[in-house]
């Protein structure tokens, strides 16, 4: 393609670098091994521009050659070819049809089994990282000024700063300019007569080097970020430079356009006498991570973490409440110890085995929670003959914890088993490379004392064994990966190791044996601080069980505040493990989204993730956030930051480049929350001024758009252009509905503030800039309805995009949904469900974003109970893994494609899950506790109860059965006492109430399905009419006898025919005989898809015959609504035009008056739409 994308990138060891043909079909690689091997297979690492036919042929001379293997439909990716085993030397790839408009683009090629650069001696080297004097220069006179003369313990040299590290890690965020490094270096005497090199992994963005006040050399350009060397390794030789047996001043002049800057990459080290080719195998070593993606596939990628071999892999956190340090626990086992740390991974040695080291990929994999719902993971690895156990849980407090592991072998053989435990400590995280942050982690040196029995990683204790190893060895990373000498079967004892890439590895050794059906536990504790006696507190397997004790109890008092009892236990158990995962992703007082790539806080996630908390009885952790979060409001401006990446730091590209506007909103309502469910006034007071200056700055900020260059235009009097909740990138953003809702809110609940603290003459106007607010708000949504062509509620007034998930906020929590046009509003969800969440009922597994889960809260708003159930069932699919109730930000049908999923477990996500089932039983509407307006009639034969759920007005109890067929009984108590008291929604939507009894007394006043009631405690009995008695029978020439089946309100019918149509009928029908004027409703729930035409639905008949007079209103399986007739008997049957793209379950009706027939169709037998026109049929006074 280009002189930089040259053939020799597609063996470099590089994933960074790739080979890119000529834009044709016919083209061809051909690599040269140097020497014959025996080969069959290899993995191409494709680029998007992959081969869709190719040919790979062999040849032991490069003139002869053989074809070994044909693709003729390439997937792409990470491609792996197997073939029959054959000796070669050269290796040609023949592309033939490509999949893109480009040509091939190849990042990397591995052979099985064959290492292109082997090994090779570097020689001796001497590391330069560590605390260098640090000097910054924002006015570039640092050259001139001749800086790197300077003596570096002069009074200008005080501040420190470590190599490996970017500067803004350590106290210079923010500064991109330039800056100069300064140390003396011993070099040895005995260097005297070599070949001396200095080798820097990476700067970012540019350096040159002096070495003695000389200049030696430079790299980069500081006048072009393209020429970055950030990523590059770079040396230099300097033997003419340096002066062997004493010190040497060695100074960087480094520059960096933007974001992290400085010296960061490893390895920074002078080598000596290595080999001709040192540096160039430094070079092919440098990323780490490129060399140990090609070692992995396509044979050995079980010795690695799934995502070096190319499969995304899930995992959880596991932690104490509030902690900054958790550790992290894969699927497969393996276990990362801290934050971005290395990686604890076992394995299993059978020396009978045909290939007698095992790992998590030759097990069947198993994952539960302690309890079904602590946090307390464990992963069981299973065969024929072994099962090995791994659990982990964390105890301590915040700052001073410790993570504990448990592995147990047991032995399910019938016989004796004997073989060996190798746990390895690995330069993996647990989260992929393509995660933020994820990737290799650094091991720049490993020492195991046998003494205390401690693995100290980079200078600190990270693994304690309660049980001493039979060996322990130790690798650094150019002598190899420590799993490849477990294949052996042994590992050679080093109990410690210095590596200057920082990707040391290394392993403990037990040996067992076990009788048939015996246990063997071996016990370990990774510290997650520093303090002494906290890291001494557990020295015995009595001391982990007795930690182990306490943590199960912990857990069980703390998230068992609310009781809950439904049949769905799975969901109740998903709601109290989402509660901990909260807990645990906090650091102080920060409500995080996460605790890897999502490690910071987003206020947007906190009030959602606070109104979770409010409603399930968790008051202390919302008070420390919004304590915390109110220091960061701009003191002059009242703008909340919409970011805060740790305890005493805004995000800075949130304060600089991009911009979101909701997050005022945002903050007032979480106050507002947080006094509503603990009305502390004192509180209150406090944050008055506070929220007065964001209001101001609210205000500030509508002036933008109040302009009259504005005026009549769709952005008139809204929130300026921003990126909003991320929706919407790039920079400036667009005019986006999110903010505008958030801001609105932000107004209605000041002025609540406002009037509980008695500042009366601020309402006023409060009250015109929300009025006016809401004014320009919808009359903007209008116009763009308008000008898009559009008939719902938009995302933003430039696109007219339909965004549902989004939309939904105006529902709840901003409740703005009664000012919105509500047809629109209607379809809006209407349309999200059938085209888009209904079609995923059908599909499993499924695609789709989690943060559409919010509209499970919308349905049950909109009295779509089923769809609101309905939701949270099928978003418990998207648990990844499922026994570990937790979700990603976003989930793909195929869940091993490799993609960034924000983070995992993912706080927002599972506080909207816990806030969208609080509402199937209680929330607060206009000053009334709305009770059971969610509560799924089924769950009732075994009966739910609610007790101790806060609510605005106080907790709340209530129990709810079903005695016998006609009657649902309901006691209610608590303190809540809402000023326009409660209501009770009936459980059965389907059903007519004959009456209801509260305290005893029959009871009129309700209407439809809602029972009023005002005061606690209460009785309630709920009694329905008689479920009527119905027979069946087939009409027309059926091919199969049909049949019903009718329990409780449902009705399944099996029936044949050929259509319901024409001339003559042929199906099966339930009835019943009536007289008269009658109505006729039915929720058709499903039809099997026999035909896109099968149908289903209510119908009114003169007689049982197939050419019977009829009026029907059906459903089809493919989404159909027809009102269809036959006017005169055995003439033709006629439907007014078909509803298209509706999603079952489906409600229809059909009224008779006399001779007219009118019929309707609802998505949730509440808001009724006539389908097709009034007909007029004279049909006889019975009918069936």
């Amino acid at each position: 393609e280009n002189e930089s994308l040259i053939p020799e990138n597609a063996i470099d060891m590089d994933m960074e670098t790739r080979w890119s043909s000529e834009f044709s079909d016919s083209q061809w690689l051909e690599i040269d091994l140097r020497k014959t091997y025996e080969i069959s297979a290899l993995t191409i690492f494709w680029e998007d521009a992959y081969a869709l036919s190719y040919d790979v042929l062999t040849s032991l001379d490069g003139q002869n050659w053989t074809t070994v293997y044909s693709q003729s439909s390439g997937q792409g990716g990470y491609e792996g070819v197997e073939f029959q085993t054959v000796e070669a030397r050269y290796i040609k790839l023949s592309f033939t049809q490509r999949a893109t408009e480009w040509g091939y683009s190849i990042r990397e090629i591995s052979i099985d089994g064959i290492d292109l650069y082997g090994t090779c001696n570097i020689g001796e080297f001497g590391l330069l990282e560590g605390k260098w004097k640090f000097r910054l220069d924002p006015n570039n006179t640092g050259v001139q000024d001749e800086w790197f003369n300077e003596d570096s313990n002069g009074a200008n040299w005080t501040a420190e700063i470590e190599l490996g590290k970017s500067w803004e890690e350590q106290g210079y965020s923010g500064y991109d300019d330039y800056a100069w490094y300064k140390k003396d270096i011993f070099i040895p005497a005995g260097w005297a007569d070599s070949n001396v090199a200095i080798v820097v992994g990476g700067a970012d963005d540019a350096y040159a080097l002096y070495i003695n006040g000389q200049y030696v050399a430079s790299f980069g350009s500081m006048s072009s970020e393209s020429t970055s060397v950030a990523n590059t390794l770079t040396n230099s030789l300097i033997r003419n430079y340096i002066v062997p047996g004493q010190l040497n001043d060695f100074t960087f002049r480094v520059f960096d356009f933007w974001g992290d800057g400085g010296l960061s990459g490893s390895p920074i080290m002078l080598v000596q006498n290595g080999e001709p080719n040192s540096i160039d195998f430094i070079k092919n070593r440098l990323d780490a991570q490129s060399y140990y993606q090609i070692k992995a596939k396509p044979s050995q990628s079980k010795y690695y973490p799934n995502w070096v071999g190319g499969e995304q892999a899930y995992w959880t956190v596991v932690g104490v409440e509030a902690d900054a340090a958790e550790s992290t626990f894969c699927e497969d086992g393996m276990i990362q110890m801290y934050n971005r740390g290395p990686s604890l991974m076992p394995f299993i040695y059978d020396s009978d085995a045909n290939e007698p080291l095992f790992s998590y990929a030759d097990f069947e994999l198993t994952q539960t929670l302690e309890e079904d719902y602590l946090p307390i993971p464990k992963v069981k690895w299973e065969n024929d003959d072994l099962i090995l156990s791994q659990k982990l849980f964390t105890t301590g407090t915040a700052d001073k914890s410790l993570t504990c592991v448990r592995y147990t072998l047991e032995n399910k053989s019938g016989g004796t088993l004997d073989g060996k435990l190798f746990l390895t400590i690995s330069p993996f995280q647990v989260n992929p490379c393509w995660q933020w942050g994820g990737g290799m982690a650094k091991i720049k040196s490993i020492e195991y004392n046998e003494n205390s029995k401690t693995v100290k990683i980079n200078g600190k204790a990270r693994l304690i064994a309660l049980e001493a190893p039979y060996n322990f060895g130790a690798r650094a990373y150019l002598n190899g990966y420590i799993v490849d000498e477990l294949k052996t079967g042994s590992i050679t004892s080093v109990s410690s190791v210095n590596d200057p890439f920082g990707y040391a590895s290394g392993a403990l050794q037990y040996n067992f044996e076990l009788a048939a059906g015996q246990q063997k536990e071996y016990f370990f504790v990774i510290p997650l601080c520093d303090d002494a006696n906290t890291i001494s507190s557990i020295s015995t397997p009595a001391d982990f069980n007795d930690k182990y004790a306490e943590t199960v109890n912990l857990w069980e008092t703390k998230l068992n505040q609310v009781q809950l009892d439904i049949p769905d236990y799975e969901i109740l158990d998903t709601i109290k493990s989402s509660l901990a995962y909260i807990f645990i992703n906090r650091d102080g007082p920060m409500l995080q989204a996460g605790s890897g790539a999502y490690e910071k806080s987003w206020i947007r996630d906190a009030c959602i993730t606070s109104s979770a908390l409010l409603r399930m009885g968790y008051t202390e952790e919302v008070r420390a956030y919004l304590d915390w979060i109110s220091d960061y409001v701009d003191e002059h401006n009242g703008k909340v930051p919409p970011i805060v990446i740790d305890e005493d730091t805004v995000d800075p590209a949130w304060e600089s480049v991009y911009e979101e506007y909701d997050s005022q909103g945002q903050y007032i309502y979480t106050v507002l929350q947080y006094y509503l469910f603990t009305k502390d006034e004192v509180f209150l007071e406090e944050k008055w001024p506070t929220v007065l200056s964001v209001l101001e700055f609210m205000e500030d900020l509508r002036a933008q758009r109040l302009t009259p260059e504005y005026e009549g235009g769709e952005f008139y009097g809204l929130f300026p252009e921003s990126v909003s909740h991320e929706g919407y990138l790039p920079p400036p953003g667009v005019h986006s509905y999110w903010d505008d809702f958030w801001g609105i809110k932000g107004w209605v609940d000041a002025r609540t503030i406002a009037e509980i603290l008695g500042e009366n003459d601020l309402l006023a106007w409060i009250d015109a800039e929300t009025a006016d607010f809401r004014q320009c708000v919808y009359d903007s949504i209008t116009l763009v309805q308008s000008l898009k062509g559009i008939d719902f509620i938009p995302g933003c007034a430039e696109r007219g995009d339909f965004d549902a998930p989004s939309t939904a906020i105006a529902v709840w929590p901003t409740e703005e949904s009664q000012y919105l046009p509500q047809d629109s509003l209607l379809n809006t969800f209407e349309t999200f469900w059938n085209d888009q969440f209904a079609p995923t009922l059908d599909d499993d597994p499924w695609s789709y974003p989690a943060y559409a889960l919010r509209i499970s809260h919308v349905f049950t708003r909109l009295n779509q109970r089923d769809r609101a159930v309905k939701m949270l069932e099928q978003y418990l699919k998207l648990r990844r893994p499922l026994a570990w109730n937790q979700w990603a930000e976003g989930t793909l049908a195929d869940d091993r494609k490799p993609w960034f999923i924000g983070d995992l477990p993912h706080s927002w996500v599972a506080s909207i899950y816990v806030n969208s089932f609080r509402s199937l039983f209680v929330y607060e509407e206009d000053d009334k506790l709305i009770l059971g307006h969610g509560v799924d009639g089924e769950w009732l034969d075994e009966g739910i109860s609610v007790t101790n759920m806060p609510t605005y007005y106080g907790d709340i109890s209530y129990d709810m059965t079903k005695v016998g067929d006609n009657t649902v009984a309901i006691e209610v108590s608590g303190a809540a006492n809402p000023d326009n008291g409660f209501v009770f929604k009936s459980p059965f939507l389907d059903r007519e109430i004959q009456f209801v009894e509260i305290n005893g007394e029959n009871v009129g006043g309700f209407s439809g399905n809602e029972i009023p009631f005002d005061t606690l405690p209460v009785s309630i009995s709920i009694v329905y009419y008689d479920l009527p008695t119905w027979d069946s029978n087939d009409i027309g020439s059926v091919q199969a006898t049909g049949s019903l089946d009718a329990n409780d309100g449902v009705y399944t019918i099996e029936a044949s025919g050929d259509d319901l149509w024409g001339q003559l009928d042929e199906g099966h029908i339930v009835y019943r005989q009536l007289s008269g004027d009658c109505e006729l409703t039915a929720r058709v729930v499903s039809i099997d898809w026999t035909n896109e035409w099968a149908k289903a639905g209510v119908t009114i008949r003169e007689s049982l015959d197939s050419d019977s007079r009829n009026a029907t209103m059906l459903m089809t399986p493919s989404g159909r609504a027809s009102f269809q007739r036959r006017y005169q008997t055995a003439e033709y049957t006629y439907g007014d035009p078909i509803e298209w793209n509706l999603s079952l379950p489906y409600w229809v009706r059909l009224v008779r008056t006399g001779d007219t027939f009118k019929a309707y169709r609802s998505s949730d037998g509440v808001s009724w739409t006539q389908q097709g026109s009034t007909q007029t049929i004279s049909m006889s006074e019975d009918t069936y």
